[in-house]
């Protein structure tokens, strides 16, 4: 006698309905939105009346604009328990190449350059996830030490001035260039939101085990985040003007801190754009803080250690407790067996198969 056994049902989450997806980021939308009011308030108290605001804007906007591009595949890749330690240090060495070679073969050359590099980059990344099978985490870091030490290597330690056509453009404040970007975080929000990528399979779930989905879910994010980190590093070197050795430095962090603060945990299965967005805005406004309050640098490295140390089981406990509602909320889901399997009393019976 042979039991009948049947394939067993991909446990259910709550970023598998829209609806849930979306009344999941709500608080974390309106805490962002409060962080960036409280923080705007607090420079133009400590920064004194006047053209404080305006200073402020002009100062902010780049930056914002500069790592809200790598938010967008960020938040992607960290709520599939991943993480691309490489965007910094990538941005820094595309700013660097794009200097170096405009200077004796034209923009348009330095540009084509540093996005060949920024495309190889992303490609070896997702070849090594999807075929290799390793972490992304430890890939990228890894890769990060190679790009500062090219980053070394080209600059030979000096500072490589920007094409003055690159600088007289203003990339990171052009309307143009704002523009793309809020329409890259709608776009990806509604891809999140309405499309299978805003499920990101788990360890083990069936969606993982094709060479297809695994390119989708795996591969893809690592190359759309290294191509970011080129439109990082071209606005970066338009808004300073040159690129060094520093060039890029804290960028990652900064990206990982506005994911954590906009409720996107580490492997939870779907993350929030939009929120991750806002909270772009209150990562650079708590930096702009730190220097209007005269602190020292290292000041800005700690706040922002303890503020990922605090919203890691934050974000995590948020996305179990919403796991943990949903599934109060809803109803298993029923199975059909076949006729006679079943008893008066709702057991499964064993079948006989000659």
């Amino acid at each position: 006698m042979t039991e009948f056994s049947e394939k067993p049902i991909q446990t259910p989450h709550h970023y598998h309905e829209i609806k849930w997806r979306l009344l999941a980021e709500m608080p974390w939308l309106v805490a962002t939105l409060i962080l960036v009011v409280i923080l705007l308030s607090q420079i133009i108290v400590l920064s004194g009346a006047g053209d404080a605001l305006g200073k402020l804007i002009l100062g902010t906007i780049p930056q914002i604009t500069i790592i809200g591009f790598l938010v967008i595949p960020m938040v992607m890749i960290v709520a599939s328990g991943d993480a691309d330690l490489s965007v910094g240090s990538l941005a820094g060495t595309v700013s660097c190449i794009a200097a170096a070679s405009s200077g004796e073969l034209g923009l348009g050359f330095g540009l084509a350059a540093s996005l060949l590099v920024a495309f190889v980059v992303g490609v070896f990344h997702g070849l090594l996830v999807v075929l290799g099978r390793l972490k992304g985490i430890v890939i990228t870091f890894a890769t990060s030490f190679l790009l500062s030490g090219m980053i070394l290597l080209i600059t030979h330690g000096q500072t490589l001035v920007a094409p003055k056509m690159l600088v007289d453009l203003e990339l990171a404040r052009s309307p143009v260039v704002i523009s793309l970007g809020l329409l890259l975080i709608i776009m990806g929000s509604a891809l999140m939101i309405l499309t299978p990528l805003g499920r990101r399979p788990r360890s083990g779930d069936p969606e993982e085990e094709g060479l297809a989905q695994r390119m989708i879910y795996k591969g893809l994010p690592f190359v759309f985040s290294s191509l970011m980190a080129w439109v990082s590093g071209i606005l970066l070197l338009s808004w300073v003007g040159y690129g060094t050795i520093s060039a890029g430095t804290g960028f990652t962090e900064m990206t990982l801190l506005a994911v954590l603060i906009g409720g996107t945990a580490y492997h939870a299965g779907t993350g929030f754009l939009f929120s991750a967005a806002f909270a772009v805005v209150a990562v650079v406004l708590l930096q702009r803080t730190i220097i209007v309050l005269e602190l020292e640098a290292g000041y800005q490295k700690v706040i922002t250690g303890i503020f990922m140390i605090l919203m890691l089981p934050i974000t995590h406990c948020y996305h179990v407790g919403v796991d943990w509602l949903y599934h109060r909320q809803t109803q298993p889901v029923s199975t059909t067996l076949p006729s006679g399997s079943q008893s008066s009393s709702g057991e499964v019976e064993a079948i006989d198969v000659p």
